[in-house]
């Protein structure tokens, strides 16, 4: 009975400390998927800004092609231009 006893309370705490082991090992897991995500968010934050950043650039040089294509066009010789005044604005 006693002996009994004994082996299974060395049994239980071999197997308690084997748990606890395991537990810290799943807590330091936690800590590197927290650091994890959290540098991924980090990551998506920059790149909604570099995203939002593109879009304002892209706007600007579509907005500069359309005024180069206005001025191009203001530039064009008339149908009864002269070939002296071409290029000219009034």
């Amino acid at each position: 009975g006693v002996i009994r006893m004994v082996e299974s309370a060395l049994v239980l705490g071999d197997e308690r400390e084997a748990l606890l082991a395991r537990i810290e090992k799943q807590k330091a897991r936690i800590i590197q998927f927290k650091n994890e995500v959290d540098d991924y968010n980090e990551k998506k934050k920059r790149w909604a800004a570099q995203v939002a950043e593109l879009r304002l650039r892209e706007q600007d040089l579509a907005d500069a092609r359309l005024e180069i294509d206005r001025l191009n066009a203001a530039m064009a010789p008339g149908k009864d231009e002269h070939k002296a005044a071409e290029g000219l604005t009034t």
